[in-house]
């Protein structure tokens, strides 16, 4: 010992009846219940202690036989079907040709101090060019002048729609250069264009000159070496219509960016399968001089019960490594 995590048998039969197997069986002289002592839950121990606490009204107790037979493994976690995969993202910003929704859900400012109505995605300054390919309208990028002082920016944002409900893991953020860069960004995410937009993130002191950004690389806007940076979501961020909300530049009266692009988040690993049970080791014909320890065993057990006076009513069993 200690021996520990005792469980306890109560009103054991010893008659001429059935155990809770439905079966009756022989001890030494007579008919007896056959009777399982089921472990909830398994025990487990090489040394296992039955401590009579109650008989049938004898003087004595005892019993004829056990037999121990170990815990069932547990059938290891189906891994999940993977999802098929997903298609690529089609992202769009600006105001769409196709779009039902006024101009004003999508962006407030553009082309340099236009309103939404009045700034047309072909414009040089237009937040439509944010999500194209670098190698599409090149020299392009978005920019909102006239809405910032002091760093602090008021009411400067602009809406992508990624054309389905997505979980982003990260986006790829391409600053403007220098004191027109954005400094701190607040990014949120709706199911629909007209929001609410919920769970932002708030991304602070972002870089807007000739250095490197958190991937430790430098990239191109439309006309600069501007740091490659990694807007990160922790936890990730789901949704369709992504916004942008410029709260501080670093010193201009406006500010922008040059593009967006998104990455969804990777799949959750499914947990391993846990190992599968070692199987019971074989019973030697004959002992070595110097055996292994035995494999701990995980049991129940089965009790046959002697006759009469000497019934065991009551029997806890409990384990030791």
């Amino acid at each position: 010992g200690s021996f520990a995590k005792a469980q306890i048998f109560a009103e054991l039969p010893s008659g001429d009846e059935p155990g809770n197997t439905g079966k009756k069986t022989q001890n030494h002289c007579c008919t007896v219940p056959d009777t399982d002592l089921i472990f909830e839950p398994a025990l487990t121990g090489r040394f296992f202690k039955f401590n009579v606490l109650e008989n049938h009204g004898a003087a004595g107790s005892g019993f004829y036989r056990v037999y121990f037979e170990r815990a069932s493994a547990v059938a290891p976690t189906p891994a999940p079907t993977p999802e098929p995969s997903a298609a690529p993202l089609q992202p769009v910003a600006g105001c769409p040709d196709d779009s039902e929704s006024s101009c004003e859900d999508w962006f407030s400012l553009g082309c340099g101090a236009l309103s939404p109505a009045d700034c047309p995605n072909t414009n040089t300054y237009s937040p439509f060019v944010t999500v194209l390919p670098r190698t599409e309208r090149s020299d392009n990028r978005w920019w909102g002048s006239g809405r910032c002082s002091g760093h602090s920016c008021t009411d400067l944002w602009m809406v992508v729609d990624l054309g389905v409900v997505a979980t982003i893991g990260r986006i790829n953020f391409i600053n403007y250069q220098g004191v027109n860069g954005v400094k701190k960004l607040e990014v949120s995410a709706s199911d629909s264009l007209t929001g609410s937009f919920a769970k932002a993130q708030v991304f602070a002191e972002l870089p807007s000159g000739d250095e490197p950004g958190n991937t430790g690389k430098k990239t191109q806007n439309h006309c600069c070496t501007v740091p490659d940076t990694d807007l990160i979501f922790e936890p990730a961020l789901t949704g369709r219509f992504f916004k942008f909300n410029v709260l501080e530049n670093h010193g201009n009266e406006g500010t922008g960016f040059y593009r967006v692009y998104f990455e969804r988040a990777s799949p959750v690993a499914p947990t391993p399968a846990p190992a599968p049970a070692v199987a019971p080791t074989p019973v030697p014909t004959s002992a070595p001089a110097s055996s292994p320890a035995p494999v701990p065993l995980v049991l129940s057990a089965y009790v046959v019960a002697d006759t009469g006076n000497h019934r065991i009513q009551q029997c806890p069993a409990s384990g030791s490594g």
